[in-house]
């Protein structure tokens, strides 16, 4: 050939096609079609690999009850607090407990995840709320939920919470330390080189958890990779902590906008946060928190 292009062109399906009809004629193979969602699903069949979900929500109903707001974390910047919160405001409805506590975390679990869409709906369908919403924090710094997340939710609002990262990864260290009898010092980890970790998985788990957690450039380019920049909502965790009543108001309010532009908040009847945490009630337990900042500083 001349033009090495004109094969991709003209000769390229003429070639294939002789081999097809060569292989149907002289042997006893029998050739089928299959689209490409078939084909993997079969490779991963024969390598004994979890079968791909059908993750695209086709039924209209179950649209409707998919979160609107997906609190992403990271761990030990507030999230659990936001996401009692937000429960004051009847607009906004989220899942009860589940087994990883407040945390649905399907998007980040491999287990969960390959259940299905139905099992995502399932957390959601006794709401009646006009907004849903979740929080896990494990999305945050999970590449495969940041993609799982935008295949079938595209259009959702992503809260990311940010928290000096010494002061998170410490806090992290600690939480971990309550739930894990026999865990190093802290100095332990911070004089280590992550590649010492290879042969102790675990080890290695919580150093990343506490430093490459805390990385938040690294993460969040790749959430606005898929998101649009006004899909993401940035809070700060020291205005949580120290002015939640304010933080509030204005997430709530920029939510609402954000989901339905006619929604005119002068003229709705504003939710009375501070009667809820200036009287030092806790949504989440029906109990007694005399300072919600004291109380967050003592969780974190």
């Amino acid at each position: 050939m001349t033009h090495y292009q004109n094969y991709y062109e003209n000769v390229s399906e003429y070639v294939l096609m002789k081999i097809f009809k060569e292989i149907q004629q002289f042997t006893n193979l029998n050739l089928i079609n299959l689209n490409p969602f078939n084909i993997v699903n079969t490779y991963k069949l024969l390598y004994n690999i979890p079968k791909i979900p059908k993750v695209l929500i086709s039924n209209q109903a179950n649209k409707k009850i998919l979160p609107k707001i997906i609190i992403v974390g990271p761990q030990k910047t507030g999230s659990w607090a936001l996401w009692n919160f937000l429960k004051i405001d009847k607009k906004f409805g989220t899942n009860n407990y589940t087994q990883h506590y407040e945390e649905v975390q399907f998007f980040s679990n491999n287990k969960l995840y390959f259940q299905g869409n139905e099992k995502y709906v399932s957390y959601f369908k006794n709401l009646s709320s006009d907004i849903i919403y979740e929080k896990s924090s494990t999305y945050f710094d999970n590449l495969d939920a940041i993609k799982r997340i935008k295949s079938m939710i595209p259009n959702c609002l992503i809260v990311i919470i940010l928290r000096n990262p010494i002061n998170r990864g410490y806090s992290y260290y600690h939480h971990i330390k309550r739930h894990v009898k026999s865990i190093p010092s802290f100095d332990y980890f911070l004089n280590q080189d992550h590649t010492n970790f290879i042969k102790n998985i675990a080890h290695k788990k919580i150093y990343n958890k506490i430093f490459k957690t805390g990385c938040y450039y690294k993460y969040i380019i790749k959430w606005i990779e898929n998101f649009s920049f006004n899909q993401i909502y940035f809070i700060f965790y020291n205005q949580l902590k120290n002015n939640p009543i304010q933080v509030l108001q204005n997430f709530t309010k920029y939510a609402k906008n954000h989901f339905n532009n006619k929604y005119n908040t002068s003229s709705q009847k504003q939710v009375n946060y501070r009667k809820y945490l200036r009287n030092r009630y806790n949504p989440a337990t029906n109990g007694i928190v005399h300072n919600w900042g004291d109380f967050l500083s003592r969780r974190n």
